[in-house]
């Protein structure tokens, strides 16, 4: 299992441009997960991977804490 990408200190639009330059890099298959706290980008994020159909599962940690878990399924250009 892949470690974690802090964004919890990020403010949208940053962790939707960070998972974007993960997933370029990733593998086909491979797994990527954010750490999210933005009230904007737990709303943002989601929205774009549905449009862009990725699979991803976003768990709550805590009150303000959520894990966010990406795989890449297609090499699609991302946009």
């Amino acid at each position: 299992m892949p470690k974690p990408i802090d964004c919890r200190d990020m403010r949208c639009p940053m962790p939707l441009l960070t998972l974007k330059l993960s997933l370029k890099k990733a593998q086909q298959g491979g797994q990527i997960q954010l750490l999210l706290k933005d009230a904007a980008s737990l709303k943002d994020i989601p929205a774009w991977l549905k449009l862009k159909a990725y699979p991803f599962k976003l768990s709550k940690l805590s009150d303000n804490d959520y894990l966010l878990s990406v795989t890449k399924c297609h090499g699609d250009e991302i946009s």
